[in-house]
Formats: C-alpha cells, structure tokens, sequence
C-alpha cells in the first residue's frame, strides 16, 4: 500500500513534495517516485497562480490530456481520476485499488477516499492511463 506514506500530507499552493503538495504535485510525485515506470510528468507551476484559477488549470489539464494520456474505461492502480470542480476539469486524483483515490485539496491536504462515494461520483470525468 504505497499511498498509506502519503496521508496527513499538508496542501501547499504549487506544492511539489515531498511533504507538502497540490493536487497535480502529488500525481508528479507518486509518479516519478512510486509509478513501477517512474514517469517523469512536467510541473505545469508556471501556468496558474492558484489552484482556484479555474480557467487557467482546466486549459493546462485539457492541454496534459492531450499528450501522452488515454482515457480507459476500468482504472488500474496509478491511472489518473480526472475530477470536475466548479464545473471545469481542475482536480486529479490517483487510482489506488477498490476504487479509491490519493488527491490532495486546499484546506484537507491529501485523503483516501473512494471515487464512486457520495462525494465525488459525479464529479469523475474520466480515468486516464499515462502511455
């Protein structure tokens, strides 16, 4: 359960790690660090201020998207989970096992929690495998 390393980790805007991230830090951490492919993913800190800059972060993750990612119907352990905030795609999340998640958001810093719960089911937009 490589995740379980990662709980009661702090939010820090821009936040890279190894103690501190936000959501897209966390995913380019648990990726260059924990993927059994040790991806390298680009940092994307210089295209938003803030997480809650809504239109700049759902250009850079549309922009990601298109690149090296595919989307799949049933997620693996490491795939991304693709969430819609305020109506925009701005939150990822990364696939552990029995549907859960590892994110990382603004006053919570990162959880655990299942992406078909009451919470986030409907605001999964996709599962995406990194090829």
């Amino acid at each position: 359960m490589w995740w379980k390393k990662y709980e009661r980790c702090k939010f820090e805007e821009k936040g890279r790690g190894p103690l501190a991230f936000d959501c897209w830090g966390l995913l380019k951490w648990v990726y260059e660090n924990d993927h059994p492919d040790k991806i390298i993913l680009p940092g994307y800190e210089w295209c938003y201020e803030k997480t809650t800059d809504r239109d700049r972060l759902a250009k850079a993750i549309f922009d990601e998207r298109q690149e090296r990612w595919k989307q799949v119907e049933s997620p693996r352990e490491f795939d991304a989970v693709l969430l819609r905030m305020r109506g925009v795609p701005m939150h990822v999340g990364i696939a552990t096992k029995d549907c859960h998640m590892l994110h990382c958001s603004m006053g919570i810093g990162t959880t655990y929690e299942p992406f078909n719960g009451l919470r986030w089911k409907d605001k999964v937009m996709g599962f995406y495998r990194y090829e």
